[in-house]
């Protein structure tokens, strides 16, 4: 059942993309607990440093500079965990 779960958030996220349609979550990481069949949402920051989304970058230009954060929180970088931006049971 989980990567079912998955699969068919990441499929939308896709198709909010490419069709233009809805609120990617660009900046935004979703957490889905299959245990207790939750959602958390945590926003996050670029870390201007990253090699991948860093300033100067151009492996993810589509998303925007800065994004609106809990905490400081790296792409790839050994980021530290940010604060939990609330609970979301979509």
């Amino acid at each position: 059942m989980l990567p079912g779960v998955i699969g068919v958030l990441q499929a939308n996220e896709a198709l909010k993309i490419l069709v233009g349609y809805g609120e990617p979550l660009v900046g935004r990481l979703l957490m889905f607990d299959a245990q207790s069949t939750t959602f958390r949402e945590l926003k996050l920051r670029r870390d201007p440093n990253c090699p991948t989304c860093g300033t100067g970058s151009t492996a993810v230009p589509s998303l925007p500079a800065e994004a609106p954060a809990a905490a400081e929180a790296p792409c790839s970088n050994g980021a530290s965990i940010p604060a939990a931006a609330g609970q979301a049971g979509r």
